[in-house]
């Protein structure tokens, strides 16, 4: 090859550089050999027993997350208050939020008449 010149890949199998055909893998015209077919093989035909895909459930909307800085003492009384209801505290604080909301309806009606209507 003389200086100057710039070598020519065209002819090539998909008019590929050779380096980045080694790279990608060979070609399929490439695996297959004239003397021996190549058939494919299945998962199933390998002996490994196919299993079916699992039967999930539909996604449920979550929930928002709040985070919330109270005092140390109000905290605490919140975690007993939990404790002896046998409930988590974040279940606790929906319920004692719920309960909020229900007992501030004519505020939140208010809202929803001047805001989103």
């Amino acid at each position: 090859m003389t200086a100057g010149k710039k070598k020519s890949f065209a002819g090539k199998i998909n008019n590929a550089n050779p380096a980045v055909s080694f790279l990608s893998g060979p070609a399929e015209k490439e695996i297959e050999s004239p003397e021996e077919p190549v058939v494919p093989v299945s998962p199933a035909s390998s002996g490994s027993a196919e299993k079916p895909a699992p039967i999930r459930p539909p996604k449920t909307e979550k929930g928002k997350k709040l985070t919330i800085m109270m005092k140390n003492g109000v905290f605490e009384d919140l975690k007993m208050i939990a404790t002896m209801k046998r409930t988590s505290l974040t279940s606790l604080m929906n319920s004692v939020l719920n309960d909020f909301c229900a007992n501030e309806a004519a505020i939140i009606k208010r809202y929803k008449d001047t805001f989103l209507d």
